[in-house]
């Protein structure tokens, strides 16, 4: 499959795949849920280099990354927002809970992901 290829109108393979292999595994749920936010905050979303789908040996190679990150499946990004407002990241905190997703909060980019249960909020450490 080309990585050319959109999966959502404003989402390509190239975006998702792991950078060290190519490889690319995705939840097809929680990439709409990412478009539909990306519709709400009428802006492009940018991606942390590494930060949506990740094989095995890249995310073991990542310092403080979980032996269970939800990026090996396909169900977490990390989304740059050191352009974004305050008030653009409250709003995107907001709208993706409210859609179910959870949040993580870090200096440079938001972590969202699609987890069992209630959606959760927490703070990362880097």
């Amino acid at each position: 499959m080309s990585s050319n290829c959109q999966v959502t109108k404003n989402l390509n393979l190239k975006e998702i795949e792991c950078p060290c292999c190519k490889g690319c595994v995705y939840d097809q749920a929680f990439v709409d849920y990412l478009q539909i936010l990306r519709d709400i905050m009428q802006t492009p979303f940018y991606y942390k280099p590494g930060g949506f789908y990740r094989c095995a040996f890249y995310n073991d190679s990542l310092p403080n990354s979980s032996p269970n990150s939800k990026h090996m499946r396909g169900i977490a990004s990390d989304i740059l927002t050191h352009n974004w407002s305050s008030n653009e990241k409250w709003k995107f905190v907001r709208s993706a809970m409210s859609l179910g997703l959870s949040i993580g909060l870090y200096s440079a980019h938001i972590h969202a992901d699609l987890r069992r249960g209630e959606p959760c909020l927490f703070y990362g450490c880097y």
